[in-house]
């Protein structure tokens, strides 16, 4: 795989962590052998200032209906990430719950749904995929762009299953 970031290109999307993940998503998106008309998710997490002025953490999901190669900031689905963190403990939690509890926990009235894919069985090889299957595949193509990172939580089924 060749590396297409442009360090020009990136900048006309602003510094902010939200343009850059658009910039990346878009770079995604482009390329046919890594999506299926569009299809994919990114998100990325952050920490902005609510209108009171108090911290929080934010997870930018991408919305239902963006395409990757043209997704906008206004594409992503602006989530609080406290509450999704709660969801972890949960004993089950099937794929429409967490798209309840999504949407019901959205900073943004005005944000498009968030992207919640059944990662198991939505795949071209219609085979169903474990958390371990996830997670050597992960380990396998970002072990060496990621070389400092200790850990990682990689959401399979939109619900309790990780890789850690």
């Amino acid at each position: 795989m060749q590396n297409l970031w442009n360090d020009a290109e990136a900048a006309g999307f602003g510094s902010s962590d939200l343009g850059q993940r658009v910039y990346s998503s878009r770079l995604l998106g482009r390329d046919a052998t890594l999506v299926l008309d569009g299809g994919g998710s990114t998100s990325i997490k952050v920490n902005e200032k609510d209108i009171g002025g108090g911290a929080r953490d934010i997870l930018y999901v991408k919305g239902s209906g963006w395409d990757l190669a043209t997704i906008e900031p206004r594409g992503f689905s602006p989530v609080r990430l406290d509450h999704l963190r709660r969801l972890v403990s949960l004993p089950d939690l099937s794929d429409s719950e967490m798209s309840n509890e999504m949407l019901t926990h959205l900073t943004a009235a005005g944000a498009p749904a968030p992207s919640v894919e059944d990662y198991k069985t939505n795949n071209l090889l219609k085979l169903e995929v474990t958390s371990r299957d996830v997670g050597e595949l992960a380990a396998e193509l970002c072990g060496p762009l990621f070389s400092k990172t200790t850990a990682a939580q990689i959401p399979v089924d939109g619900g309790n299953e990780r890789v850690v």
